[in-house]
């Protein structure tokens, strides 16, 4: 009764076989093999009242595993790239079978992922001793956050100013750079002023915009009065006269 097919399992294997008549058996050809393949064997009955021999083939067959992908959900770093490590890793990898050792499978990526947002991914198994089946894998990679640690400031500012006008220095980065958040808004007080800044990435599918405030002093408004005078000459006429200035663009502002 001659074994000769086995699954592989990291053990070595050679043709079996029942010798209950205790008779005398030569092995001409039968090596222990231990990777997934086909092998050559013969025996030989070499007794005193029993003779014959067989030769043929004796297989290794490849193991079976079913691999579980787990859900990867990592934050964006510059030069990110979803690796192998990221998933054998993880905690809800599996892999549903016997197997020797996970070098043995020989995973490798199929897709890549190096970009935020939501993905699917495959992998593979190279290995010459196991056939791998996969679930599909999803990676959610969220944009990442820069952190900037000096927000910029304004060269100065004066009261009724609009912010759009004013001008932001050391507001630009290698990353990106530093707006208004709402440019239109008119300064409407003196002294120190709260402006809320958004910092936009020059990456921005890849990193999150963010807020940042910040504290500016707003000095007291110029006024060039000979800007706004609109009369002064007038024709004799015995009566006082005074001068004439035009601050209508004002007129809802100036307290």
């Amino acid at each position: 009764n001659l074994v000769t097919e086995f699954t592989y399992d990291g053990k070595p294997h050679k043709v079996t076989y029942d010798n209950n008549d205790n008779v005398n058996i030569l092995e001409l050809n039968n090596k222990e093999e231990i990777n997934v393949g086909s092998y050559d064997y013969e025996i030989i009955v070499k007794d005193d009242y029993y003779q014959g021999n067989i030769s043929g083939k004796f297989i290794i067959k490849k193991a079976k595993l079913n691999i579980i992908l787990p859900t990867i959900t990592k934050e964006y770093t510059n030069g990110f790239s979803l690796t192998i490590d990221d998933i054998v890793k993880h905690k809800d990898f599996k892999i549903l079978g016997n197997y020797v050792s996970l070098d043995d499978l020989n995973l490798s990526l199929v897709t890549k992922v190096t970009s935020a947002g939501k993905h699917t991914y495959e992998i593979k198994s190279n290995s010459t001793n196991y056939d791998c089946t996969f679930t599909e894998g999803e990676a959610i990679i969220d944009k990442g956050n820069i952190n900037i640690d000096l927000p910029p400031t304004i060269s100065s500012a004066f009261y009724l100013d609009k912010l759009g006008d004013l001008t932001l220095i050391n507001n630009t980065f290698d990353t990106g750079a530093f707006i208004f958040k709402d440019p239109e808004i008119i300064i409407d007080k003196v002294g120190t002023y709260k402006v809320t800044l958004v910092f936009m990435p020059n990456d921005r599918n890849n990193y999150n915009t963010f807020e940042k405030e910040i504290e500016i002093t707003v000095s007291k408004k110029i006024l060039y009065l000979n800007d706004y005078l609109i009369n002064d000459t007038f024709t004799y006429d015995a009566k006082k006269h005074s001068l004439i200035f035009d601050f209508k663009e004002y007129s809802n502002l100036i307290k």
